[in-house]
């Protein structure tokens, strides 16, 4: 399993635990052969849980979260065209290359796209869309959106794309919804052939919807990113996918912030 872990710090210096360091070191291969940083930064941050409070994405906490965890020893970097973040990661990471102390090989940059519309987003500015509206051309938004995210990271290519949902939340309308997947991942295959995007993946799929994708397409998905912590273990999903040679990885493994991980006493 791969773990995509959360790590903040507003400190100006880190003392580092040498465990942390030798987790960021090690890899996963995908099925294409290229190796992954097992160990990630989720560049989302914001309050998605706690009605008491303001909700929406805060990307300003990323200024101080990502240079701490380039300092932490972290190479793996997981964003998202939806989070607001890829211009901070951008700069962050420019900056580390403008110096010498990081080359791009060192780094390994996932973001995603496909993302329904939501109330927390900047929708208006394309960073959602709405698959089902009939009057886009489906295959031309998502390439805006991977050439958005490309221009926005500062960068020449990602080291791994990710859809980021299968679809619409509560569209019942199955072959539809198999459609635009299918009409999505053929874009994703096509920047995969240009060398743009060196891994293709998926987001929150269950086993129906890689079976789907896999029957109906070329190259299959070398990544799932799903939700997995000690509340949310969805084993029947993760043995499918090691089945198929399709890395597993983790997001909110320390819990999501509705399912309570860290406050639950057990884990004290």
């Amino acid at each position: 399993k791969l773990c995509r872990r959360s790590f903040r710090s507003h400190r100006p210096a880190l003392v580092v635990p040498l465990c942390v360091m030798a987790e960021c070191a090690q890899m996963i291969k995908l099925s294409n052969g290229l190796d992954m940083p097992a160990l990630g930064f989720g560049c989302a941050f914001g309050n998605w849980g706690d009605d008491t409070k303001w909700k929406g994405f805060t990307p300003e906490e990323a200024w101080a979260a990502i240079p701490a965890a380039v300092r932490a020893g972290f190479r793996h970097f997981d964003g998202a065209l939806f989070y607001g973040t890829h211009r901070i990661l951008g700069q962050v990471l420019g900056q580390q290359f403008a110096t010498g102390q990081l080359k791009r090989s060192d780094v390994w940059v996932t973001t995603k796209v496909f993302h329904p519309p939501a109330p927390l987003g900047l929708n208006a500015l394309g960073k959602s869309v709405n698959m089902l509206d009939p009057s886009i051309d489906l295959k031309a938004e998502v390439r805006k959106q991977i050439e958005t995210s490309l221009d926005e990271l500062l960068l020449g290519y990602v080291d791994l794309l990710l859809m980021h949902w299968p679809g619409m939340w509560r569209s019942q309308d199955e072959a539809l919804n198999r459609r635009l997947r299918k009409e999505c991942w053929e874009v994703f295959e096509e920047y995969l052939e240009l060398g743009k995007v060196k891994a293709i993946g998926v987001s929150n799929f269950h086993q129906r919807h890689l079976e789907m994708l896999i029957e109906d397409t070329k190259v299959a998905p070398m990544v799932n990113q799903i939700e997995i912590s000690p509340f949310i273990t969805q084993d029947d999903l993760v043995s499918y996918c090691q089945s198929k040679g399709i890395a597993i990885e983790a997001w909110a493994p320390f819990g999501s912030g509705a399912t309570g991980v860290i406050a639950d006493p057990l884990g004290d």
